[in-house]
Order: C-alpha cells, then sequence, then structure tokens
C-alpha cells in the first residue's frame, strides 16, 4: 500500500505507487493485501452475502469494494476490516444482515478483531435514512450528540 510519505512525492512517482497499491487487487493476489481476506471473502460468500442484491451488485461485492476503497486510502487495517464488515448486522435502510447483532457478534470479533466488531454496530447507530437518501445524513447538534455516544462507546477510559 501507499506510505504516508506518498503525498510528497512527484505526480509520476505517486502514480508509481498507487498503481503498485492496486496491483495486488487487480491481480486478485489478496492474500498480499492481508492473509485474512480470502478466507474473510469466503465466510462473507458462506453467509449469503453474494446473494443478496444491493445497487450495482452483490451485498458481497458492495463490502468488499468499500474495503478495498479504504486500503487503497490507506486507512489502519481495523478500520478497513470495519469497511469489509460495515452493515452485516443491516442497518436502517438496507435489511441485509447476514450476522445476527446479538448471537454472532463474538463469531464476527474472532474474525476482524475487537476494534473492527465494535464499530460495525455504532455505524448502525449513527446512520439513520433520510427519505430516499442511502446515505448517512446529520445536522447541528445531532452529530455532536451521535459523535459523543460512539466515542464513548469506543473509549469508555476516557
Amino acid at each position: 500500500m501507499p506510505t504516508s510519505k506518498s503525498n510528497s512525492l512527484a505526480p509520476s512517482e505517486y502514480l508509481h505507487d498507487l498503481i503498485k497499491s492496486a496491483r495486488p487487487f487487480l491481480r486478485e493476489n489478496l492474500e498480499s493485501v492481508d492473509k485474512s481476506l480470502p478466507k474473510l471473502l469466503s465466510i462473507l460468500r458462506s453467509a449469503s452475502a453474494g446473494e443478496c442484491w444491493h445497487r450495482l451488485g452483490t451485498f458481497h461485492d458492495h463490502l468488499y469494494h468499500v474495503y478495498r476503497i479504504l486500503k487503497l486510502w490507506k486507512a489502519p487495517d481495523s478500520v478497513c476490516l470495519f469497511g469489509l464488515l460495515h452493515s452485516v448486522y443491516s442497518n436502517s435502510y438496507h435489511d441485509l444482515a447476514i450476522f445476527d447483532p446479538v448471537k454472532d457478534r463474538e463469531i464476527v470479533r474472532n474474525h476482524v478483531g475487537d476494534v473492527a466488531e465494535r464499530l460495525i454496530p455504532l455505524q448502525q447507530e449513527a446512520c439513520e435514512q433520510k427519505g430516499d437518501l442511502g446515505v448517512c445524513w446529520f445536522e447541528g447538534t445531532d452529530l455532536v450528540r451521535r459523535v459523543r455516544r460512539v466515542s464513548r462507546s469506543l473509549f469508555p477510559f476516557v
């Protein structure tokens, strides 16, 4: 993946670094991205994510594409893993729960770690559908309230 020094590279060097980061995805050499990624994608398929339609493809495709974008953006691994499973417990505008948010949390946590798993229900809680928009939408004090609640849940020791 590109390093934090990528921003200081000349445009041609940055492009080379970006292509190098994308190459494992383009070649489907996913183990070189993350050794657990092929297994996680297999788990998503076996949980029916490939059988559910979501926007322009399957739910599995959507989850994988979110992971890939986050990885190419150099997000921390726990955030990338969160992106891979960000709405597997369902959310307010897609009823695609492929894991039970009560019974399966420990199973999910064992696959992606505590930080990534704790973000999944918080994303569901923080996002609400506004009309026909399939996006998270916040205004003023509501945003502040939600960020504080999520922060307390993630970092109760602070």
